[in-house]
This record gives structure tokens, sequence and C-alpha cells, in this order.
């Protein structure tokens, strides 16, 4: 399956408006038109998974847009944000990260599930 099937699967159960794959570099995989986060950005992000402590208080920051950072989970895996009712996840996989959005009128606990969901295979699969 090329990256961008997995970014369509995504965005194709309707509870992730946008979505993508990076590398551990901050390197595009495959992604949503619309979600080109700077590498800037997606350092700020990574670098939350050692020491999330600064998102807090900075936030985090997607095309430009300023999200309130609101928690990691409990194994570590995945970084939290909203803003308003959209937000989204960055979860961890082993050699990258799985980036969803979702919009207003969807679920937040759902687009989650999808997210991690996807990442945890890609682990597996040695990604």
């Amino acid at each position: 399956m090329s990256w961008q099937q997995y970014i369509d699967n995504l965005t194709g159960t309707k509870q992730v408006a946008k979505a993508g794959i990076y590398g551990a570099d901050g390197s595009h995989w495959a992604c949503s038109p619309d979600l080109q986060p700077k590498p800037a950005e997606l350092a700020s992000m990574i670098k939350g998974f050692s020491d999330p402590n600064p998102l807090y208080a900075s936030g985090v920051r997607i095309n430009d847009v300023k999200y309130v950072f609101l928690r990691t989970n409990e194994d570590g895996t995945g970084l939290y944000f909203k803003k308003g009712t959209t937000g989204g996840v960055l979860a961890k996989a082993g050699k990258c990260f799985v980036l969803g959005m979702y919009d207003e009128g969807m679920q937040p606990g759902a687009c989650n599930t999808q997210v991690e969901k996807i990442a945890a295979y890609l682990k597996d699969a040695g990604y």
C-alpha cells in the first residue's frame, strides 16, 4: 500500500478531516493537500514527545494556526491539541508520525482512535 493510501483510508472514515504521515526528521511521506505543516512546526511537535512542557506554554502550530496543547496519552505516543471545535492528534509510530485533524461536527475521540490505529499498525509493520 502506498503512503497516500493510508491518508485516503483515514479521511475516508469521515472521522478524520485531513491527515499526514511524516518521518522522524519531519520529512513529508504523504499528506492531505491542505495539511502542509512547516518543518519547524513538525520539529516542535516531535520534540514534545520527549518533553511536552514547552507545548503547554507555546501551543502547537500547524499551517500557521495556533492550537492549544491539551495533553499526551499515558504511554507517551500521542499529543492532543485543539482550537475551538477543531483539533487533532500527532501519534508516534516507530520511524514515523501520523497527524490527524478533525473539523467542526466530528468527534475528537473518533479521530484520535483512527489515527492511533494507523500509527500502531505502522509501528507493528516496522515503520
